[in-house]
């Protein structure tokens, strides 16, 4: 297994039925995961227009939805830029002006500090209407062979969604 999205299709494909995330209440098993998680991806692709190595923005505190994004953007080639929602709005332009993302997703309560950015933002509850429904293993399989490819481009500093992950498990085993 190479990247996140790879290890919850393996774990989907053995465990389906075993809960995954507990949130606030909700329950969510591996194949749930897998499976709303893939929808999202092909809706960011195909209705929002973003590309395999776009950088998108994440403010908002953890969540089930949090991790359904993360797992979303990794299956989409797409590399998660998490802004630290203990910013302020002037410290948010900054970062923002900086890395550049395509898209930025706020939760509720932190969408006040995105507006006047000059960056397309959305909300974690306007998920779902991006969510698009088609063939996601059909679309999985194109991402695969476009990152493969190497026809996304280059990025300065960050080249794959695996370069966050790496940095998180190179700090977590410090």
């Amino acid at each position: 297994m190479r990247t996140i999205a790879e290890l919850i299709r393996w774990r989907a494909q053995r465990h389906a039925d075993l809960a995954a995330t507990w949130f606030q209440g909700r329950t969510r098993t591996y194949g749930e995961l897998d499976r709303s998680s893939s929808e999202l991806a092909a809706g960011l692709v195909a209705k929002l227009g973003l590309e395999p190595g776009d950088r998108v923005a994440i403010l908002d505190k953890n969540s089930d939805a949090y991790l359904e994004l993360f797992f979303a953007l990794d299956k989409a080639g797409l590399v998660a830029a998490p802004i630290n929602r203990r910013l302020t709005a002037p410290e948010i332009r900054i970062l923002i002006e900086d890395f550049a993302p395509k898209l930025i997703v706020a939760g509720e309560e932190f969408s006040a500090a995105c507006a006047g950015l000059d960056v397309r933002s959305m909300r974690f509850e306007d998920g779902a209407v991006v969510v698009e429904t088609g063939k996601p293993d059909a679309f999985y399989a194109r991402v695969t062979e476009l990152a493969a490819s190497g026809e996304y481009g280059t990025i300065e500093e960050v080249t794959s969604p695996d370069d966050n992950l790496q940095a998180v498990f190179q700090y977590l085993v410090k």
